[in-house]
């Protein structure tokens, strides 16, 4: 079956909660983001997609625009088993598209070391990074960005 990459509706809010719950993305006081805090951000500009197979959510990116024509990636997940198939590489892909669309010049986020896969990813996609959690970024647009 193939994947499409869309953008997010209420009802793909619950699944993208589930998609969460993974050691990479669970907060400081040990809880994981819930399904209100992604329906807040379901709206026109194009920056919550999902990836979809069938009429199955296997993997989201949550894009947040910030002052300075930056955005900031805040989430990202596959579905642990659908991973090694590119949807994740898709997901990010579609957002930098809809990042330079916007005005948007640079998308950046945090990655945390201790999992060098997830690094990894990141640096096959063209980004860079340094520290000891890393922040990642890249130019979507030939604009200068600061």
């Amino acid at each position: 079956m193939s994947v499409t990459v869309r953008p997010a509706r209420r009802e793909d809010c619950a699944r993208c909660a589930e998609l969460s719950r993974i050691p990479e993305l669970v907060a400081i006081d040990g809880t994981y983001v819930g399904e209100p805090f992604f329906r807040r951000y379901v709206d026109d500009d194009g920056l919550f997609l999902v990836a979809e197979e069938g009429n199955e959510v296997k993997g989201y990116i949550l894009v947040e625009p910030c002052k300075g024509k930056i955005a900031y990636v805040q989430f990202l997940a596959v579905d642990p088993t659908a991973r090694g198939n590119g949807i994740g590489a898709r997901l990010l892909d579609t957002a930098k598209r809809r990042c330079a669309e916007l005005g948007l010049t640079y998308l950046y986020l945090h990655a945390p070391e201790k999992n060098p896969r997830t690094v990894a990813f990141y640096r096959k996609q063209g980004m860079t990074g340094s520290g000891s959690y890393t922040a990642f970024g890249t130019v979507v647009t030939k604009e200068k960005p600061f």
